[in-house]
């Protein structure tokens, strides 16, 4: 800006004058897209020893006055083309008027510096690297080194304007947001594809744990079964051993009442013609000796007697009557209950829900029909049967399960097999 001072002269009255001294320049370069501006500010200060426009050898060698403010422009090839006002302009020109003419260019230099600033802080701060967002497929903008579009030679700013700048940010941030959007249906997706797998495992488990439980129950029965076998294995051999004792006790019961009748033979075996000869002999003598002999004549006589009073031997006991044809069938559920309606015979079927088959324990169920065939189905008196068709064993496609002979027969799991022979 320039500074006026009043110059005394002796004998002329004091004449504001404006005189350039050498300039102190300010220079800062401003780079836009491909054109570099210099800020030029002149300082004007009062020339103590001349006139107007002296003193000045380096900006004004001839003396003529200059402008207060100059704006040199410099394109990018790197040479000034600064004009200097002509000497008759600044003849005419008023210390006020060039004071404005200087705040004037100033005032759109600094307008013209400080856009271009707010282009490249703009610019900067969306790619301070100038590499652009290649990732989001986002072209990086001019640099200072290129032409702007739309630019004939390479005077033309590059940066793009505030507004083109704006809208690059927002197709940024939409580009963003459906990438954000993509991504959350991916997550979505496979959070479904994650609660469909957990799901499964926890059938898996489910069943695992129902396996689990039925084995332990196989395990609970077959323990019963075992305890069952040890217990009948004991009162088998508790009866084997009074049987023998029963076997070792008998003998000496028996031969004691044999061995009584014994004797009783013998005085019937003395016959009395065996005495005859006897009396043959005349002698006395042989008269004495019947004496004798008379005393024991009267104890046979009872024997004699009770030689017939011994019983006749007991008859021989009756055979006894022959068994009856009969079908033993034990059967296994877990029922709590059971009942069989059956068709014996052929004779005609049972009123619902049957007869009521005795449950033995550990899941079994046992019934005796006095029959030679029979042709049955199972029920549990709720509504629920166990039949060939229901089971998918056993009845060789049949409606109902047969059997064509007597016996005992097992029932278990749908599969009907005899596991002993009828006998007679």
């Amino acid at each position: 800006m320039a500074e006026a001072s009043s110059l005394r002269t002796p004998g002329v009255a004091a004449v504001p004058r404006v005189s350039l001294r050498a300039p102190v320049i300010a220079a800062r370069t401003l780079q836009t897209a491909s054109r570099s501006l210099r800020v030029v500010k002149v300082a004007v200060v009062p020339s103590p020893g001349g006139p107007a426009g002296a003193g000045d050898g380096h900006a004004n060698p001839r003396g003529e006055p200059l402008s207060n403010g100059m704006l040199v422009n410099g394109h990018s090839n790197g040479h000034s083309n600064g004009r200097v006002a002509s000497s008759a302009a600044a003849a005419t020109t008023t210390p006020a008027a060039a004071a404005g003419a200087a705040a004037t260019a100033l005032t759109h230099t600094l307008t013209a510096a400080a856009v271009a600033a707010a282009g490249e802080e703009l610019a900067a701060l969306v790619d301070p690297l100038g590499l652009g967002r290649i990732e989001n497929n986002i072209a990086p903008y001019p640099g200072a080194s290129s032409p702007g579009a739309g630019s004939g030679s390479g005077s033309g700013s590059g940066s793009p304007s505030l507004a083109v700048q704006i809208r690059e940010i927002a197709s940024t941030l939409r580009h963003i947001n459906t990438l954000r959007v993509e991504y959350m249906e991916k997550i979505q997706q496979q959070d479904m594809e994650l609660a469909a797998k957990d799901q499964a495992l926890r059938s898996k488990d489910e069943r695992i744990r129902a396996l689990e439980h039925e084995s332990d129950e196989l395990r609970r029965s077959l323990a019963l079964l075992h305890n069952a076998k040890a217990t009948a294995e004991a009162e088998v051999q508790r009866l084997q051993r009074a049987a023998a004792a029963a076997a070792a006790a008998l003998p000496a019961s028996v031969a004691a009442p044999a061995a009584a009748p014994a004797p009783a033979p013998a005085p019937v075996a003395a016959p009395a013609p065996a005495a005859a000869p006897a009396p043959a002999a005349t002698p006395a003598p042989v008269a004495a000796p019947a004496p004798v002999a008379a005393p024991p004549a009267p104890a046979p006589q009872p024997v004699v007697t009770a030689a017939p009073a011994p019983p006749p031997p007991p008859p021989p006991p009756p055979p006894p009557p022959p068994r009856a044809p009969e079908v033993v069938l034990s059967y296994r559920s877990g029922w709590s209950e059971a009942y069989l309606q059956c068709n014996p015979d052929g004779k005609g079927w049972t009123s619902p829900p049957g007869l009521r088959m005795e449950h033995t324990g550990n899941k079994e169920f046992v019934i005796r029909l006095p029959a030679k065939s029979v042709e049955f189905v199972v029920t549990n008196g709720k509504g629920e049967w166990d039949s060939p068709t229901t089971n998918g064993g056993g009845g060789g496609g049949n409606k109902n399960y047969r059997v064509e002979g007597p016996g005992e027969y097992r029932l278990h799991y749908g599969n009907l097999s005899l596991s002993k022979a009828w006998a007679p």
